[in-house]
């Protein structure tokens, strides 16, 4: 995936998030909130490195306001249908979005998140729309969030960043720190013990070109 596929995908959902505004009467703003492995591109456009943009799906969450559950679980349905695994986009575009939000309680999958990740987090407006509000997971809360995880192809992921000198360690672990109210604290020091071997390995070039920084107002 690359950052013209996140482009496109912004677009796509701001076109369907107007229209679903008005058909189902949504005055307020809407939030769209990215989470996974490739909100990187948002801080990154010329990342080049398989094992951080080898996944070829955009998470998603949806944030509507607790009163809104039936319009969310509408919204949800259309945007899986519109561009989800399998539908056109996937077909031609050879990404989609996989839309985690959850209708019944849209913080459930926040509740997990460090505690303090939206004052790390990036918001703009859409392009056309104000209202319609694209919020991207700092790059240290989504590793903290692969850390807890565990699993290879995360570790993978946070390693690449570690060894293409992009992550904070110190801003790191306190993503993980913020963690303790649900995750145990000997996990989150065996996950350190496991960033701390990832800072003795030796750097790699991580980018396509010499512009790495991508500075968003």
């Amino acid at each position: 995936m690359n950052s013209d596929n996140l482009d496109l995908a912004l677009i796509k959902l701001e076109d369907a998030l107007t229209t679903y505004a008005i058909n189902y009467q949504i005055e307020h703003e809407i939030e769209v909130l990215f989470l996974g492995s490739q909100s990187i591109l948002f801080y990154h456009k010329n990342i080049n490195n398989n094992a951080i943009i080898n996944s070829y799906e955009v998470d998603i969450i949806v944030l509507l306001g607790k009163d809104y559950k039936d319009k969310l679980q509408k919204i949800s349905n259309h945007l899986d249908f519109a561009y989800g695994y399998g539908s056109n986009l996937h077909d031609e575009e050879l990404f989609y979005i996989d839309n985690m939000s959850d209708p019944e309680d849209e913080e459930s999958n926040v509740k997990k998140f460090p505690k303090n990740w939206r004052s790390r987090a990036k918001t703009i407006n859409g392009q056309f729309n104000s209202k319609i509000n694209f919020t991207f997971l700092d790059i240290h809360d989504v590793c903290a969030l692969k850390l807890i995880a565990y699993r290879e192809k995360d570790l993978e992921y946070v390693q690449a960043l570690v060894q293409g000198s992009v992550l904070d360690k110190q801003i790191l672990n306190k993503c993980l720190n913020e963690t303790k109210d649900f995750i145990d604290e000997n996990k989150i020091n065996n996950i350190k013990n496991k960033v701390n071997y990832f800072y003795t390995l030796p750097q790699i070039n991580i980018f396509n070109n010499k512009i790495n920084n991508i500075k968003h107002k």
